[in-house]
């Protein structure tokens, strides 16, 4: 009698802590309708705290979860297409927010955007923001490699 009721608690235990990315169609659909498609070169990174106030639920705040947001100056060193005309030498700004939850937290959804770090060079693919002269990643977590197909 008790394995009946422990199984199904396993298996909820277990999916709580599960990690689910989106499929790589996706990501591949997102690379293709992003203006911008260079190779970079990090000329610096700033990761900065941003206060609680965001789209996490509360279970996760409490969970020592950290949102921070993400500034990168990058050297463009290849135009593969740029919807903005970028050109090689170009030097440009790239905004995004970042999630840092801990290891035992599980996630579902699209994966998080790496932190590239000074001199680590890149596939990005980005749009232009509306609000500024900054870019951002226009794949999610997969803004800054290739998805082979």
């Amino acid at each position: 009698m008790r394995m009946k009721f422990a199984f199904p608690f396993a298996i909820l235990f277990l999916c709580a802590r599960a990690q689910a990315d989106l499929p790589p169609d996706v990501y591949v659909e997102m690379q293709k309708k992003a203006g911008e498609f260079l190779k970079i070169e990090v000329l610096n990174s700033k990761k900065e705290s941003v206060a609680k106030e965001s789209s996490l639920t509360p279970f996760e705040l409490k969970s020592d979860t950290r949102v921070f947001g993400i500034r990168l100056s990058a050297k463009v060193l290849d135009v593969e297409r740029s919807k903005s005309s970028l050109k090689e030498g170009d030097v440009i700004s790239i905004d995004y927010m970042r999630t840092e939850r801990p290891k035992e937290i599980g996630w579902v959804g699209p994966s998080e955007i790496p932190l590239l770090k000074k001199g680590d060079v890149s596939k990005a693919y980005l749009d232009k923001s509306s609000k500024s002269d900054s870019y951002t990643p226009a794949a999610r977590g997969r803004s800054f490699q290739t998805i082979d197909k």
